[in-house]
């Protein structure tokens, strides 16, 4: 089971971010931590992103470790 708990001004953050982030990984990284939030579990989140588990597991476990700014970076290869 997928588990975060977020902030009332940590969900509008990510909401503002998935829409106006101008990098589309670092969207995709938002939704996962958001549909997370909302009881999604890892198979599901990755079936509706398109993505492998393994990716939605790298996702959350970079948010979990570092938070907002960890899901904010991405690499070259990202790109």
């Amino acid at each position: 089971m997928c588990r975060v708990q977020l902030s009332q001004d940590t969900i509008q953050q990510l909401r503002e971010l998935r829409m106006h982030h101008p990098h589309p990984r670092v969207r995709e990284k938002v939704d996962a931590v958001l549909m997370c939030a909302l009881d999604f579990s890892r198979p599901q989140i990755a079936r509706l992103l398109g993505v492998t588990e393994t990716t939605v597991r790298s996702y959350l476990k970079a948010y979990a470790e570092g938070g907002l700014d960890a899901i904010l970076r991405f690499e070259v290869e990202d790109a």
